[in-house]
Formats: C-alpha cells, sequence, structure tokens
C-alpha cells in the first residue's frame, strides 16, 4: 500500500510540475498571436566582425546554432516579435523584447537560426528561452549555458570547461560533449547522453529518466524523484539516489 501512495503521490507531483509550466508559459505576456492575426516573415541579418560571445533571449522560437561560411542571423518570426540584433565588441545579442501570448498558436511556426564563420571558438554561450526546441552541434565554449521552460534540448559534439543546460519541461539529448563540468537539470523529462566525456557530472530529473551510454564520467551525482538511473560507460565515483525508480550503474 505504501508503493500505491507514493506512485500517487508522484504522479500528482509530475502533473503539478507539467501544469505550472505551462501555466507560466502560455498565461504570459501582452499579446495574443490566432490563426489569421498576423503575418510571418523571413529575412536574412549579415553580421561583420569576430563573435566570441553568443546572448540569447528569447520568447518562442525554435533555436538552431551552427556553422556557416559567414555569420549572419536567419529568421521566421511575426514581426510584431522580431528580436533586436546587434554584434558590438566581440558579443552577439539576440533580445525579444515584445511578449507573446501564443493563443491558438505553437511555437513550431517560428524559427531562428544562428550562424557562425566555421572554426569560431567562443568564450561563452548564454540562452535563455522561454519555450521551443534548441539544436546545437560542433560549437565550442569555454562557459555554455543553456536555459529553456518547455521544449527539447538537443546538443552534439560540444566542447566546455563548464556547460549548464536545464528545462523545466522537455527532454535533453547530449552526444559527444568534452566538460570539465556538466550540470544538466530537467523538471519534467529525460535527460540521454552518449559518447561524452566528462570529469564532474551532475544531473537531476523530478520526473524522468537519466540515462549515458557509453560515456566516461570522473565523478559527481545523479538524482531523480520518479525515474530510472541508468548509468553506462566508464563510470567513476557518481552517487546515485532516486525516491521511486530503479538504478544501474557501470563500473
Amino acid at each position: 500500500m505504501t508503493k500505491i501512495y507514493i506512485t500517487i503521490l508522484s504522479l500528482i507531483t509530475v502533473i503539478a510540475i507539467m501544469a505550472g509550466c505551462f501555466i507560466h508559459i502560455f498565461n504570459r505576456g501582452e499579446f495574443s498571436l490566432k490563426p489569421g492575426h498576423w503575418n510571418s516573415v523571413s529575412d536574412t541579418v549579415t553580421l561583420s566582425g569576430d563573435i566570441d560571445t553568443i546572448e540569447v533571449d528569447i520568447k518562442y522560437s525554435g533555436l538552431t546554432i551552427e556553422y556557416g561560411e559567414d555569420a549572419h542571423v536567419e529568421y521566421t518570426l511575426p514581426e510584431e516579435f522580431i528580436p533586436d540584433i546587434e554584434l558590438k565588441n566581440g558579443v552577439l545579442s539576440l533580445i525579444m523584447k515584445n511578449s507573446i501570448r501564443l493563443g491558438n498558436r505553437g511555437w513550431n511556426d517560428f524559427e531562428i537560426t544562428i550562424v557562425i564563420p566555421e572554426g569560431t571558438e567562443l568564450d561563452k554561450l548564454n540562452i535563455k528561452l522561454d519555450a521551443g526546441n534548441i539544436q546545437m552541434a560542433d560549437i565550442p565554449a569555454k562557459d555554455i549555458g543553456i536555459s529553456c521552460d518547455a521544449g527539447n534540448i538537443e546538443l552534439g559534439n560540444t566542447q566546455a570547461e563548464t556547460i549548464n543546460v536545464e528545462v523545466d519541461a522537455g527532454n535533453i539529448e547530449i552526444k559527444d560533449m568534452t566538460a570539465d563540468k556538466a550540470t544538466i537539470s530537467a523538471d519534467a523529462g529525460n535527460i540521454d547522453l552518449k559518447d561524452c566525456s566528462i570529469e564532474l557530472f551532475y544531473a537531476d530529473a523530478d520526473a524522468g529518466n537519466i540515462e549515458t551510454h557509453g560515456c566516461t564520467i570522473g565523478s559527481g551525482e545523479v538524482k531523480t524523484d520518479l525515474g530510472n538511473i541508468d548509468l553506462g560507460g566508464d563510470i567513476g565515483d557518481v552517487q546515485t539516489h532516486t525516491s521511486l525508480g530503479i538504478v544501474n550503474v557501470d563500473n
């Protein structure tokens, strides 16, 4: 009976977390976007100058960061919500000042792609996104911080000294990452790492599974409230804890 009660309480917790996330997201803003109430604009902003830092603070949009021949930003957005885009003193910033109340629209209608010259190594990458999916591959940065209220995060072939990735509702998938310190957290969603090398690793999922496959991890701590932990690879001194779930660790 005790396990049944724990399961019920855990499910209530999951529902409360997800409800809180979506209430937070869909009840923000001054405007309501409904079908037929806005026109989508697609454009490219060409950038000139070296880039060592990227700062992104946007509301609702898919976001991709990738290498290319030259620096530019591509977007498909309602014209009222095109972000301020500026490259100054090595800092590329994208700031969306207007808030949006989505109504019947989803953020899948919106897309931003940041392209930086091949071989660019960033000092800092900081992303704050209310809702939308984030994708990035092959771009190294000393310090990476990614925060998303609702959406999936996919990172590939990433190199960092420190990386902090957090999502309220969504999954985090990271492949081929090398980091001195990685902190990964999800309130409601799974965390999945493949072929990563991390010296110090912290991972936390309130409701979701945490898995590593073929990873080398020196030390750290992994915990879930409701979800399984499966750490595969060369796993060192990593402490694990789950309130309700199964733990499996390769040593």
